[in-house]
């Protein structure tokens, strides 16, 4: 009796053994998968970028005397609107009113010369038909007026030149525009062609900002300025890079006019990359790109083991990688943290 006892608590004990070591090998096997994180795929918005810009006139002239002197007077100040023909700024013109003066003067007498010189050879040719005098003599009179007529020319000219640079003491604008810049202080004396004002014709703007070489120039960029939103299009780009910043400038144009802004303000530049195919682009976290191989890769879960897909990374956000691949579409699954610690066919286990 006693042994059937001893033997059917042997068997029980077995049995319980064996269902403890049962559950202690599916334990074991469930500690050893790896812990992380997963995330689904989202859709990529069309990557853009904010620029800081600055207004411009679209056509910008320097403007100067043609004439050196210093400056009298200036009439206009930074920020004024002025019309075609608007005085600017005027030089001490003293000096070229004398000139002026002294040219008329110079040109009354040989006028008078001139006439002396056509009446001698006309009573001449007389003298010379009634054999009063010789062909020698004839000849000085018509010498002496030829010399006399290109006198005159001489005096005419110079006349007109004292007469445009006394005019030239006043700068006026050549087009209606907008005084950007002026540097005509009293006093100051200037050389010709030296350049005293800035002016921008016309109303119309540009906005000018430096691009980061790896990004691409786009055709059409917006502008947000007071709350705005206005379309710009591409007028010019830096055929060149700085080569300290590894920019180029771009101008823009503004299709519309601004009232409310003033040239040399700063603005904010909106550029969309349309520069990528129709192919969709997808969003995911920086952290679930792996880079360690020869290209780069995320990680999913497939029957509770990791594996790879190979992406192509577009864009880099301050949070997103925006990637494009094949094998991937929006919904997906993927790895987005923990990928520095799992290899190819690795057990894992999602832990969110």
């Amino acid at each position: 009796m006693n042994k059937k006892v001893a033997r059917l608590v042997s068997y029980g004990v077995f049995a319980v053994f064996l269902t403890a070591c049962s559950d202690n090998s599916q334990t074991d096997t469930e500690t050893t998968a790896t812990p992380v994180a997963t995330v689904a795929i989202e859709t990529a918005e069309t990557p853009s970028s904010e620029y800081t810009a600055a207004l411009v006139p679209r056509y910008q002239t320097d403007l100067g005397f043609q004439v050196s002197g210093k400056v009298s007077s200036r009439q206009v100040e930074a920020g004024q609107k002025v019309s075609k023909g608007q005085t600017l700024a005027t030089l001490d013109d003293v000096d070229y009113v004398q000139r002026k003066q002294a040219a008329e003067a110079a040109l009354k007498a040989a006028k008078q010369n001139l006439q002396k010189a056509e009446n001698d050879l006309r009573r001449g040719k007389e003298l010379y038909q009634s054999n009063a005098i010789g062909e020698q003599q004839l000849e000085s009179y018509q010498l002496a007026y030829e010399s006399a007529q290109d006198q005159f020319q001489q005096a005419q000219s110079q006349q007109q030149q004292a007469q445009n640079a006394l005019e030239y003491t006043r700068l006026k604008a050549p087009e209606s525009g907008t005084v950007v810049a002026i540097n005509a202080d009293p006093g100051l004396v200037v050389s010709a062609g030296q350049p005293v004002v800035q002016l921008a014709q016309g109303e119309q703007h540009q906005v000018v900002f430096d691009l980061p070489a790896d990004k691409p120039v786009t055709e059409s960029a917006t502008l947000m300025l007071n709350g705005q939103e206005l379309p710009l299009s591409l007028f010019s780009q830096s055929g060149a890079l700085d080569p300290l910043s590894f920019t180029r400038r771009v101008r823009y144009n503004l299709e519309q006019p601004l009232d409310d802004a003033l040239f040399g303000q700063l603005a904010t530049v909106l550029v969309v990359n349309t520069d990528y195919d129709n192919g969709q682009l997808l969003a995911v976290p920086i952290a679930a790109i792996d880079q360690r191989g020869e290209h780069a890769q995320i990680w999913r879960i497939e029957s509770g083991k990791a594996a790879t897909t190979e992406v192509q990374v577009m864009e880099l956000t301050t949070q997103q990688a925006l990637i494009k691949s094949d094998n991937l579409a929006v919904g997906d699954v993927i790895i987005s943290q923990g990928i520095n610690r799992i290899t190819e066919g690795q057990s894992v286990k999602a832990v969110n």
